[in-house]
């Protein structure tokens, strides 16, 4: 009898084992049957070409099930992808940007399913060793790689529920480095404090469920042979490898790099100044007799049209340029628009040869102040902008060529804000200007707390609330520097013409001013106003009659060189294309070829297509 029970209990426990493993491998197929079915789901959708279909579903599936077996199977590894798996599907549709970013929501659950297979593997990986130390260390990374993997799309989550649903970009974090943290930590500070408190909150819950549910996990780990592990990364680094082409659509990745490129073409702009100054000897760059003259040209800073009396607003805020459209001379643009709604990006492409429609490397691209100096220009940069130092931006850059500089802001920790108004600036343009000249003011206008950019006794209007009451006497007060700037100029012998061209608009009723992961199209909207004398008018009619037959097309300030080029009269200018300048007979330039915000926007989208309303 004891042999028989001892034979039926072996039979038994063979057969409980045959089952255990069908049903391993039953669930392996599982895994990858399941994995299959939902890329091939995301495949019908078209959002996921054929070659990374078939790949993906090759080593992604393999990799899942792979994984899973590792881990004998348990729930508690199931529990906690789908958890992370969640996170991954909100970052892609929760976010307003996210919707139509060109990543899938396959290929952000594919890398957060590759992710997480990776950290649940270090874990594994610390059951084979006894050593404590080397556990301990395993552990670490283990639970570091858990947190990371959750933590990587609840960064864009929450920075989204703070900025009411925008994307984390690389125009945020550009923003910051090419100004300052005091400047970040302002426009942070005007985000609710409840949405702060919420979005941290959420934060902390998120990272200490994942640390819960790897705890959960780590109890119960399996010790596995390396060599199964390594075999399981392996397909785990194929699968990664399969997605990597479109990972660099994903928010946070794009942003990362980005970023770095951006950063990258702002040093080697620097770094071939030498290179460029070269290459106009050799073109030997020259003025026309008939357009020697002295010139001006001031600068704006978050200037709206859409706040200005001469373009249609309500409120009378520009008294002097209302009456100076109408001067003889006077061509006033009525659909300009800022090429960025962001200073260095903006004035980088306006100041210089690159623009959004040609292929020109902006470290060849050579600046305006550049090419007048190298004309014979005696050039001026009056500033009451930071001047940061000559390595920080393309614009500092540029302005660092200039033959006379004059900066007044000396909070160069603090870009934002200014040691004084506008107005200092007029005691330091020069009284006495040898033609030919260019001199340049950059205002500090309409930026940041726009209550601080005009003296107390400037403040005119009331009733609009602090935010638009403080914009509209900003504008006015830069107004009156428009004014005082043009009647000190016009007392320069061989004075030709005055130009207001500022950086990009200003959304003050949103109260989200330039930000561009906010964007709308007011942030882009701008004036444009030049003025020629008459000696200008009478030795060059036609250019007047040109810009004059331009006033209501289209245009954007990263064409403003190729303009300047033929103001200026300059010669033989690098990269000066007629078709771009709106000074040129051969300007073509139509509402469906222009774009704004580097090429992301179309003009076709503007509610407002810039026409004066009355």
């Amino acid at each position: 009898m004891g042999n028989k029970q001892s034979l039926e209990d072996a039979q038994s426990i063979e057969n409980n084992q045959k089952l255990q493993r069908r049903r391993k491998v039953l669930l392996f197929v599982a895994a990858l049957l399941c994995h299959i079915a939902v890329s091939f789901a995301f495949r019908l959708t078209g959002q996921i070409e054929q070659r990374l279909f078939n790949e993906i579903l090759i080593y992604g599936g393999a990799a899942f099930a792979a994984a899973w077996a590792l881990w004998g199977y348990r729930k508690s590894f199931l529990v906690n992808f789908g958890y992370v798996a969640c996170l991954y599907l909100l970052s892609v549709y929760t976010l307003h940007d996210f919707i139509n970013n060109g990543m899938a929501a396959s290929e952000a659950l594919e890398w957060g399913t590759g992710l997480f297979a990776f950290a649940c593997l270090w874990a594994l990986a610390a059951a084979c060793f006894r050593q404590r130390v080397v556990r301990v260390l395993l552990q670490a990374v283990y639970y570091a790689g858990m947190v990371l993997t959750a933590a990587l799309p609840m960064t864009g989550i929450g920075y989204g529920l703070i900025s009411s649903g925008n994307a984390l970009s690389s125009d945020l974090v550009l923003a910051v480095l090419q100004t300052n943290p005091q400047e970040a930590l302002a426009y942070l500070q005007e985000q609710p404090l409840a949405l702060w408190v919420i979005a941290w909150a959420i934060l902390f819950l998120v990272s200490g469920i994942e640390v819960f549910l790897a705890y959960r996990m780590s109890r119960h780990a399996p010790a596995r042979r390396l060599p199964l592990l390594l075999l399981v990364c392996l397909l785990l680094a194929l699968n990664l490898k399969s997605s990597s082409p479109r990972l660099r659509t994903y928010y946070l990745v794009n942003t990362v790099i980005h970023t770095k490129q951006s950063m990258t073409s702002f040093k080697r702009y620097q770094a071939q100044k030498h290179i460029r100054l070269e290459r106009l000897q050799k073109l030997q760059v020259t003025v026309e007799p008939e357009a020697k003259g002295v010139y001006v040209l001031v600068i704006g800073e978050s200037a709206s049209r859409d706040h200005m009396h001469t373009y249609g607003y309500d409120r009378e805020d520009t008294p002097w340029m209302d009456k100076q459209a109408k001067q003889p001379g006077s061509v006033l643009f009525r659909r300009a628009y800022a090429n960025y709604c962001q200073t260095i990006p903006a004035l980088t492409y306006a100041l210089s040869g690159k623009n959004q429609y040609n292929d020109v490397d902006l470290a060849d691209a050579c600046s305006l102040i550049e090419v007048a100096k190298a004309a014979g220009y005696d050039t001026y940069w009056i500033s009451n902008q930071s001047r940061f130092n000559a390595t920080s931006t393309p614009v500092s850059e540029m302005a660092s060529t200039a033959d006379h500089q004059v900066w007044i802001n000396g909070r160069s920790l603090s870009p934002s804000e200014t040691t004084y108004p506008d107005g200092e600036m007029l005691g330091h343009l020069p009284d006495k200007v040898q033609a030919p000249a260019l001199i340049v003011l950059h205002l500090m206008g309409e930026h940041g707390k726009y209550a601080n950019r005009y003296p107390k006794e400037a403040a005119f209007y009331h009733g609009k609330g602090d935010r638009l009451d403080g914009y509209d006497n900003a504008v006015r007060y830069v107004d009156g520097i428009l004014q005082a700037v043009f009647e000190k100029a016009r007392q320069y012998p061989d004075f030709k013409g005055f130009i207001y061209m500022p950086d990009h608009g200003e959304d003050p009723e949103s109260g989200n001013s330039h930000q561009p992961d906010k964007f709308t199209y007011q942030m882009v909207h701008i004036p444009f106003l030049i003025w020629l004398d008459p000696a200008f008018r009478a030795e060059r009619p036609q250019l007047y009659e040109t810009l004059q037959k331009h006033a209501d097309a289209p245009w954007t300030n990263d064409l403003f060189y190729d303009a300047m080029m033929d103001i200026l009269g300059i010669r033989n200018a690098p990269y000066h294309n007629p078709a771009f300048s709106i000074a040129s007979p051969e300007y073509r330039m139509t509402r469906d070829q222009l774009r704004t915000q580097h090429g992301a926007r179309t003009f076709a989208e503007d509610p407002d297509q810039g026409l004066l309303s009355r």
